[in-house]
């Protein structure tokens, strides 16, 4: 018999949602309750589920913030953030909740407005994935570079682009020090013709002065001799660049006193090179100070001239930047101190004009051997690449008969032929996965990017041309300009078979490496198609025949 309850009794209502439960009043033809039909649901998945989805987005949101690079979701139509994580309000320094109230043209200068927007607006069409090099500024008003990779998405009906960002600060200083390395190195080889060429000592001071000031790109270089008289005067020989004739009693000097404790005078009197990082603050430039602020220089850098153990005089170079000379320009113009000092010597004695000369070319060479080293720093997977394609192309163009000359100018070449990589994004040349059409097409820009970096340097060897080359292939399928085989190289046709087989069987991001046997059948596949027939033959009887094998 049914327990009646009273009327008053609460139930859920007839139109709960479905839950764990839900429970209906009986009535009787009276209309009281007599009952409650209940039905119950085992939601026990869903709630395993749901667990599952909030552990899976505390991840995902650990992950986010975890990222070293910087993550930012903005909107494409009001510029706005939506979503930051830690690494770009670390970068940034600002909190998250402040960046999010913040809009793409509140991290960036004011004068680069105008290429954010364009840069923003290309990436919003899928015209491009990457801008390279963007300045950013910080909320303290400092500025630093990003590399911005974006991707296109849809939230919520709002058009978004997913930016990582990753600094690049480094990198653009790596490659600004390489490309003033590049500078002191073409004015290395244009000294190298005015040593060899020079007829009397002044013009060639007064020619390497200009050089290191119109080639280098510093603000003023000078030469002094230090005479021996009774007050042991720094006479000044020649100069270029913006600097004073008229040099006071007190600045030439080099006797250890007051007046000679200045770099000029410090660097003959110890023989030791003497850097000023800043003028302004550093305590031996004070009698000059106001002196250098009127002609526009902040640091200097003066050299002994020495030679056979004496100091003839100084070799001074301002810059017009505080911090300008890093530690391979001082070494580059340390040399060029060096052999300035010798071609001094040289002039008064001819007969040691060739030596200078060659001491020069081994100068530029191995500055060519750190040019090809700094490269390789910015990519740990193919460190040593071009130092392995340089050993094996000098192997093969020995082997074919070349001339110790030419072979030593292809070696020089295979040293340097992925220069032009210094202005290919670093996270490019390191993908662990298959590069798009678009990042392909930007790497293949390195031939023609190496050739424009040492075009102007004055090799004894077409070192330009075979760096340009090194891509192209017999039957015009090569890039970047689709030579056919005549009008290519022997060189470049070498380098191009070193670097197929080193590249083969080398390891690489994306992919373990193939071994020696597989790039030989690739070369032998497409001999006298795409590889020179001698080359290929040359280089397969090397490994074959006479045991050649990389170096580590």
């Amino acid at each position: 018999m049914n327990r009646r309850l009273p009327p008053d009794t609460f139930f859920r209502s007839e139109s709960a949602a479905p839950g764990a439960g839900s429970e209906v009043p009986l009535r009787d033809a009276d209309g009281r309750v007599s009952g409650v039909l209940g039905t119950y649901v085992d939601i026990s998945a869903r709630k395993r589920a749901e667990e599952a989805l909030a552990e899976s987005q505390r991840q995902l949101e650990a992950i986010f913030n975890a990222a070293a690079d910087g993550i930012l979701l903005v909107e494409i139509d009001s510029m706005k953030f939506r979503s930051a994580n830690a690494s770009i309000c670390r970068m940034l320094g600002y909190s998250q909740e402040e960046l999010l109230d913040l809009r793409v043209p509140d991290i960036h200068l004011k004068q680069d407005l105008s290429r954010v927007y364009y840069e923003f607006e290309r990436q919003a069409c899928g015209d491009i994935a990457v801008a390279a090099d963007v300045p950013m500024k910080r909320k303290d008003g400092s500025v630093f570079f990003a590399d911005i990779n974006s991707a296109k998405l849809t939230l919520a009906d709002k058009r978004c682009l997913l930016k990582i960002v990753r600094e690049a600060t480094e990198r653009k200083r790596a490659e600004e020090a390489m490309l003033r390395a590049i500078g002191s190195l073409k004015a290395l080889t244009q000294c190298n013709l005015a040593l060899i060429h020079a007829e009397d000592e002044p013009r060639l001071l007064e020619e390497i002065c200009r050089i290191v000031v119109v080639i280098a790109g510093y603000r003023a270089a000078w030469v002094g001799f230090a005479e021996r008289d009774a007050r042991k005067t720094i006479r000044r020989a020649a100069q270029a660049g913006d600097l004073d004739s008229r040099v006071k009693e007190d600045e030439s000097t080099w006797e250890d006193s007051p007046a000679g404790q200045g770099p000029a005078g410090a660097a003959i009197r110890t023989a030791q090179a003497q850097l000023v990082r800043d003028v302004h603050t550093d305590p031996r430039y004070e009698p000059w100070r106001d002196h250098a602020a009127n002609l526009g220089y902040r640091s200097v850098l003066c050299l002994p001239l020495a030679s056979g153990g004496a100091v003839l005089g100084v070799f001074c170079v301002c810059a017009s930047d505080s911090d300008s000379f890093g530690a391979e320009e001082i070494q580059l113009l340390s040399g060029l101190a060096n052999e300035l000092a010798f071609g001094i010597v040289t002039l008064r004695r001819r007969a040691e004009q060739n030596r200078s000369a060659e001491r020069l070319r081994r100068g530029m060479e191995s500055t060519i051997e750190a040019l090809a080293g700094t490269l390789e720093l910015r990519d740990a997977y193919t460190a040593g690449h071009q130092r392995r394609v340089a050993e094996l192309a000098a192997r093969i163009a020995d082997d074919l008969g070349c001339s110790e000359d030419e072979t030593h100018g292809i070696h020089l070449a295979a040293t340097v032929h992925d220069l032009g990589k210094i202005k290919v994004p670093a996270e490019f040349l390191s993908k662990p996965t298959r590069l798009t059409d678009l990042e392909f097409e930007l790497v293949k820009t390195h031939a023609r990017a190496g050739y424009e970096l040492l075009k102007d340097v004055e090799f004894p060897w077409p070192i330009a041309q075979m760096v340009y080359q090194h891509h192209e292939r017999l039957d015009g399928s090569g890039y970047p300009r689709g030579l056919c085989d005549k009008e290519i190289l022997l060189g470049a046709k070498i380098i191009a078979v070193a670097d197929t087989v080193e590249a083969i069987s080398s390891h690489r991001p994306y992919r373990a490496g193939f071994g020696i046997d597989m790039a030989l059948a690739e070369i032998v596949k497409f001999r006298a198609k795409l590889y020179d027939a001698a080359v290929v033959d040359a280089c397969v009887k090397l490994f074959r025949e006479k045991g050649f094998v990389f170096s580590a």
